[in-house]
């Protein structure tokens, strides 16, 4: 099979999006399929054969960021020779219209990948929240309608379409996580960095440091963990808008020796950072799916998250991990109560091993397949009866 992928973000931007398509690309191509990327060019992207670049400009809220601006010409001819069986969007927006315009002119199936509640994303614009939330609402459900498969990275997500009275086919999928690099990789340079000792429990989390990743509930909560537990420190390992602000919120708070801000770290380096951990700790109320919960679990992390969004489906309360409200002060106590609790840490981190081996990249990218599959058929048997 040859597949297009159309997304607004891709390498070298680091992010979810990005992660999964990486993570399927790479297993798609073991398996003998091809993956033609479609994506906006960055300084320094460098050539890669199988990756058309559109030339962009920064955004302007968020210059690391590109957008993309949707116009090739020859874009259909190369299309055409290409071949491809049907085209796959990331995104409904810049790339993802374009994507659409090319799988309607060349007659294939579109699919489509829910990766993001849009209209999650309202507080950016505070005087017009409610028309902002309804807007997203409508034209994602617009989008959605225009596909011919629609897939959903939790099922919180699939039951929010059906909400919205989306027809489209629907297909839950998570993003598969690739094992086998946790098997190889060393993890003691992490503790050796920032020099702790062996006695030290070492609370990760991993993302963007946005607005949307609610990470100065984080913060609040660890104020009330350290009040309780002397050895123990918070590692934040990502990039975005509010690096700044928080380091200084930290600051404020009295967390100065408490809080690690690591910054942006490769993936392979990442991994190392869950294999160092004691525990991985999410506070995010937005998230489709929460990636990096089952990249957590990978590593042995227990998982303590908000009980809300994608985290609600990842992580099993009282099994890998807890689910708590969005209060802080419970969320501190959760923390407190595992970190305190070799018994019970030690099931759920064997628990949490055992998730995150369902949900390998092999075991998804065998469903995404199928989902394709389904996808073409019903889309050809359509055309027919259409004529």
């Amino acid at each position: 099979m040859k597949i297009g992928f159309f997304t607004d973000s891709y390498k070298p931007y680091i992010s979810g999006v990005v992660k999964s398509i990486d993570s399927f690309t790479a297993q798609l191509e073991e398996q003998g399929h091809q993956v033609f990327i479609f994506a906006p060019d960055y300084p320094g992207a460098g050539y890669c054969e199988k990756v058309y670049r559109f030339k962009s400009l920064p955004a302007p809220t968020y210059p690391s960021f590109r957008l993309a601006i949707p116009f090739s010409n020859g874009l259909l001819q190369e299309v055409s020779r290409l071949n491809l069986d049907l085209i796959h969007t990331h995104s409904p927006f810049l790339m993802g219209w374009l994507g659409r315009y090319v799988a309607r002119k060349m007659n294939i199936p579109l699919v489509f990948t829910y990766h993001t509640l849009y209209e999650e994303y309202v507080y950016y614009f505070p005087i017009v929240r409610d028309f902002a939330r309804k807007l997203a609402i409508k034209y994602s459900k617009d989008y959605c309608q225009s596909c011919d498969l629609v897939i959903t990275p939790s099922q919180y997500v699939e039951n929010k379409l059906r909400c919205y009275r989306v027809s489209t086919l629907l297909k839950t999928i998570s993003t598969g996580v690739d094992l086998q690099p946790y098997r190889n990789t060393e993890s003691e340079w992490v503790r050796e960095k920032y020099q702790l000792n062996p006695a030290e429990r070492l609370l990760l989390f991993v993302g963007r440091l946005g607005r949307e990743k609610n990470i100065r509930f984080l913060l609040t909560a660890f104020k009330t963990v350290t009040e309780s537990l002397n050895n123990v420190k918070l590692l934040l390992v990502g990039d975005g808008p509010d690096y700044q602000h928080l380091a200084e919120e930290s600051e404020r708070m009295g967390l100065r020796d408490r809080v690690i801000f690591a910054g942006w770290q490769a993936h392979a380096q990442v991994i190392a950072y869950y294999l160092a951990a004691d525990l991985f700790v999410f506070p995010s109320v937005t998230e489709t799916q929460g990636l990096v919960t089952i990249e957590a679990m990978a590593g042995g992390l227990p998982v303590i998250a908000v009980d809300a969004a994608g985290s609600s489906d990842m992580v099993d309360d009282g099994v890998n991990g807890l689910l708590v409200k969005h209060d802080s002060q419970l969320f501190a106590l959760s923390i407190i109560d595992l970190l305190t609790n070799d018994t019970r840490y030690k099931v759920l981190r064997k628990n949490a091993l055992k998730k995150a081996e369902e949900y390998s990249i092999q075991n998804m990218t065998k469903r995404l397949l199928a989902a394709y599959q389904e996808a073409c058929n019903y889309y050809y048997h359509r055309e027919k009866i259409l004529g």
